[in-house]
């Protein structure tokens, strides 16, 4: 399953601290950053990847997760506000303080 439009919006808008504040969520890249978050007791909300990414790290992500999404390549380095992106990436609850 492909993201919507909405929900690649609200990932590139949480690039901005204000959006991240706004809608109590942040975006983790990198394999070894998403696989610590799908370890930690944050709750995952999206993770997006590659065909290969998913299918390698399957028993990594937890069932808990509210959408897990296959991507192409392109459409993540679209989505990653990083220069080189990475095939994944996922999105977390922040904790209320």
């Amino acid at each position: 399953m492909t993201p919507s439009n909405s929900t690649t919006k609200l990932i590139k808008s949480l690039q901005i601290k204000k959006h991240r504040l706004l809608n109590q969520l942040f975006l983790v890249e990198g394999t070894k950053s998403v696989l610590e978050l799908c370890k930690s007791d944050f709750k995952v909300k999206y993770i997006l990847g590659t065909t290969n990414w998913l299918e390698q790290h399957a028993n990594y992500i937890n069932k808990e997760v509210t959408d897990v999404f296959e991507c192409t390549q392109q459409m993540l380095h679209k989505i990653s506000g990083l220069k080189t992106s990475g095939e994944e990436l996922a999105v977390a609850h922040q904790r209320l303080i």
